[in-house]
């Protein structure tokens, strides 16, 4: 997690979703894939890593691993928001979106 990185190792995460933002805005494909990742796993920025995954797919919509994990993200948020006791038409929206990224990605074979 990013609290327990050392001050270093948290300055190397932070300059290397510097350089994969910059990538990504100069149309690298796979950088905002592996921002995304970063950012969920290792910041625990779900919003950011909603944002790098759909970007990725905007840039390669044919990126399957993208569509995987952004349905992953999406279904996690729905099941938080279910036992939070979250508006259920909203909840039944990230469901359905994340199934269709989940079928995407199934179709892609990424």
């Amino acid at each position: 997690a990013w609290a327990s990185l050392p001050a270093a190792e948290q300055g190397e995460m932070e300059e290397a979703m510097a350089m994969l933002t910059e990538a990504g805005a100069q149309g690298h494909i796979d950088a905002n894939f592996k921002l995304g990742i970063l950012l969920k796993d290792v910041r625990k920025d779900f919003d950011g890593a909603e944002a790098a995954y759909r970007a990725a797919i905007a840039a390669n919509p044919r990126g399957g691993r993208a569509h995987t994990n952004l349905g992953v993200l999406l279904a996690k948020h729905a099941e938080k928001s279910e036992v939070g006791g979250g508006d259920l038409s909203d909840i039944a929206a990230l469901w359905v979106q994340a199934v269709e990224h989940f079928t995407n990605a199934v179709w892609l074979g990424d």
